[in-house]
Formats: structure tokens, C-alpha cells, sequence
């Protein structure tokens, strides 16, 4: 009878649903799987904490955990950009080296398409915990609690 073989499994994208695939995964899979976290940046953020740095009950460097340390549990991450991803041969192109696995889980959230709502790019919002740290201050388009009417954050 011949020895079976692990499987790869390619999780692309870092974020909440990204994170919680490749822990439940390996979790549940034979250490002769391999599980694979592909992310853009080398860090997680918790966005959903973002109103936490507003209010001052948290520090931005609170909400961001380094991905490289799912390593610890099992999970290998490779940090790259993601050009192309092919599904029929599960093939997955990253920042120039192809990767490629039996089973791919692709969670790569959302981007802003910031051009696409007036103003919205002239905002600064593409990156949240630096306009809402508070050592930056208020500033004409940023209210802190307390400031705003009815005690309330405004970014």
C-alpha cells in the first residue's frame, strides 16, 4: 500500500477571513497538509478595533499582530503580491514565483475605489489607524471625542 501524500492548501489574503481559514484549517488537517497564508503585508490589523484608536481606548499598534508568527502554528505565510491566480490549474502567481496547491481559499477582501466617490481619495482613508492616531491630534477634518457634537468621533 502506498504512503498518502499531503495536500497544500493556498489561503490568499490576510485579513479576518483570511486569518480564521488557515487557523481552523490547520487546525483540522493532518500535519501532512500544508497550509499556506498569502498576504500582501507583513502585518494583521483588526480593523473592526479602528473606533477603539479613535476613542483612545486602544494604541494602533494594539489592533496589529505580525503574520510570520502563524508560523508557530504550523501555517507557513508568504508575504507578496498576488497578479494572477489561475483556478483551473490552482496555480497562483506571487510577486513573480508560482505557487501552486490542491485547494485554494481566496479571501482577499476589499479595496476602496477611492476616485469613485467625490472626495473620498482627497481623505486620507486608505489607511484609518494613521488618521485616527491620537497623537496626531485633532485637525481640521478630524474631531475627537468630546469635540464633536454630542461627544462623538468624526474622521
Amino acid at each position: 500500500m502506498a504512503a498518502v501524500t499531503g495536500q497544500t492548501v493556498l489561503v490568499l489574503g490576510g485579513g479576518v477571513g483570511g486569518v480564521a481559514a488557515a487557523n481552523r484549517l490547520r487546525r483540522g488537517l493532518d500535519r501532512r497538509h500544508k497550509v499556506v497564508l498569502v498576504n500582501r503585508d507583513p502585518d494583521f490589523t483588526f480593523a473592526a478595533s479602528y473606533l477603539w484608536v479613535m476613542s483612545g481606548r486602544r494604541r494602533a499598534a494594539q489592533l496589529t499582530r505580525p503574520l510570520p508568527k502563524l508560523g508557530r502554528r504550523g501555517i507557513e505565510v508568504v508575504i507578496g503580491q498576488v497578479p494572477h491566480i489561475d483556478p483551473a490549474t490552482r496555480t497562483v502567481t506571487v510577486d513573480g514565483r508560482e505557487l501552486n496547491a490542491d485547494h485554494l481559499v481566496v479571501a482577499l477582501g476589499a479595496d476602496y475605489a477611492t476616485g469613485r466617490v467625490p472626495g473620498l481619495a482627497r481623505a486620507h482613508l486608505r489607511d484609518p489607524v494613521r488618521r485616527a492616531d491620537p497623537r496626531r491630534g485633532p485637525g481640521p477634518d478630524r474631531v475627537w471625542p468630546g469635540r464633536g457634537r454630542h461627544g462623538r468621533s468624526a474622521v
